[in-house]
């Protein structure tokens, strides 16, 4: 239950953080509005015309789905320092994630169907690993340069 409320809470984080950065990629909206033809809907319209989920919750997972995130608290423990860091990226649907007591073995369980996106960026339907438990070694990165 734990593990399910910080899985929760992390990827609430990083939505958050991940918004927040990807907010200065907007088109200029006279651009986008010209693509529409010469309908009387403002852009505001046109996009909420498409459901919510359609627009903003299904392109997000697909993006986030088969990849965990490491983010470094700020000192006051109520804040996010810096950029999300990826780890293990997969063409999978992460479901949920252990972590051994030694902290260097993640086990992460996959859906076994589900659309994703794959190495090229693209949406994908075919998985890697469907309904599997994959387990991942962690080597900080202070480590991981002395093994070079």
């Amino acid at each position: 239950m734990v593990w399910g409320v910080s899985l929760g809470l992390g990827l609430g984080i990083v939505v958050m953080v991940l918004g927040l950065a990807l907010q200065g990629r907007h088109e200029d909206v006279a651009n986008r509005l010209s693509r529409f033809g010469s309908e009387s809907l403002t852009l505001e319209e046109r996009e909420m015309s498409v459901p919510f989920i359609e627009r903003i919750l299904l392109p997000m997972l697909r993006r986030l789905a088969g990849a965990v995130y490491r983010l470094k608290l700020a000192p006051d423990g109520r804040s996010i320092t810096g950029k999300p860091i990826e780890y293990f990226k997969t063409t999978n649907r992460y479901r949920d994630l252990a972590i051994s007591p030694d902290g260097r073995r993640i086990f992460i369980s996959t859906d076994d169907h589900g659309v994703t996106q794959g190495d090229d960026n693209k949406r994908s339907n075919t998985l890697a690993n469907p309904g599997a438990i994959l387990e991942f070694t962690y080597v900080p990165p202070a480590v991981a340069a002395r093994q070079r």
